[in-house]
C-alpha cells in the first residue's frame, strides 16, 4: 500500500533534508521516517512539470510511475517508510515502460540499501 503526500510541510522537508538517488533520467528525493515513529506506508509524490509536455503527457507519466511503484510493492520489494518525490529529466516521458521501470526500481533499490 502506498499513500500520497498531501501536505506542504513534507515537500519542504524533502527539499531541505531529503537525500537523492538517480538512475538515468529518473531521480528520487527521499526522507525516511525517524526510528520510533508509528509505522505507516510510504508516501509518494511526483514532480513532472511543464517541460515534460502538456497535462495529458504529464499525467500519463505520473500514472506510469505510480504503476511501477505499485508493482514493486506487489512483488515484495521493501520500500522503507518515508516520503518519496519521484521526478526526472525531460527525456523521462519518452522512455519505454520497461526502461522507466528499470530506472525507478534501481532508485528504489538504492534507497533500500542506504546508498545515495
Amino acid at each position: 500500500m502506498i499513500w500520497r503526500i498531501r501536505d506542504r510541510d513534507t515537500f519542504v522537508a524533502l527539499r531541505r533534508r531529503g537525500r537523492r538517488v538517480r538512475s538515468g533520467p529518473v531521480w528520487i528525493s527521499y526522507l525516511l521516517d525517524e526510528p520510533g515513529t508509528p509505522p505507516h506506508p510510504p508516501r509518494v509524490a511526483f514532480a513532472f512539470g511543464r517541460r515534460h509536455g502538456n497535462a495529458v503527457s504529464r499525467n500519463a507519466l505520473r500514472r506510469r510511475c505510480r504503476a511501477v511503484v505499485a508493482g514493486a510493492v506487489r512483488e515484495g520489494i521493501a520500500i522503507p517508510p518515508g516520503a518519496y518525490l519521484i521526478g526526472g529529466g525531460t527525456s523521462t516521458g519518452s522512455l519505454p515502460y520497461a526502461d522507466l521501470e528499470r530506472h525507478v526500481r534501481r532508485c528504489l533499490a538504492d534507497v533500500g540499501s542506504g546508498r545515495s
